[in-house]
């Protein structure tokens, strides 16, 4: 299979899971003060694969609740690459729900994403993305990017809204 066709295929896969497995809402521009947080370790969220190369050119944010959805996020996750990407994580998907968030292409290195914080509120569950960029006296590679951070949550139906916050790293 050429690049190309990788490349396709990832495409068509991350539109699978995005229209299959999110239900989102409107984007916040915080998360209520009455918000109960979920709690990073090992019985609440925990981040399963965080990279900076990738099949996710766009940028995405996606809630992810069968093995499907899961199995063609890790396929796109590892497109392109050689040797064959690992078996994903196993999800207990009665149990558990995965955050996918991912910042699209970057011309450079220098860039990040992750999921910050998880908090839930009346029926909602709130994810605060922060995306990272170099400032401009930072020495990057100059390479092509492609950040995404997906971690894994306690299993909810609940509707996801995804809060963004923008940092600049000065080196």
């Amino acid at each position: 299979m050429t690049n190309t066709h990788k490349i396709l295929l990832g495409a068509a896969l991350l539109s699978t899971v995005a229209c299959q497995s999110a239900t989102l809402g409107a984007p916040a521009d915080e998360i209520p003060s009455t918000a109960i947080d979920e709690a990073f370790g090992d019985a609440g969220v925990r981040r399963i694969a965080h990279s900076a190369y990738n099949g996710f050119d766009q940028s995405a944010r996606t809630v992810i609740r069968d093995q499907e959805s899961w199995q063609a996020a890790w396929t796109t996750l590892y497109i392109g690459m050689t040797p064959a990407p690992p078996a994903p994580p196993a999800v207990d998907f009665s149990r558990s729900t995965v955050i996918l968030v991912a910042l699209g292409t970057r011309p450079t290195g220098g860039f990040d994403i992750t999921v910050s914080r998880v908090a839930r509120d009346a029926g909602v569950l709130y994810v605060e993305v922060t995306s990272t960029s170099p400032g401009d006296r930072c020495g990057t590679t100059q390479a092509l990017t492609r950040p995404v951070d997906i971690v894994v949550v306690p299993h909810t139906v609940d509707e996801a809204v995804f809060v963004e916050r923008k940092t600049v790293h000065q080196c």
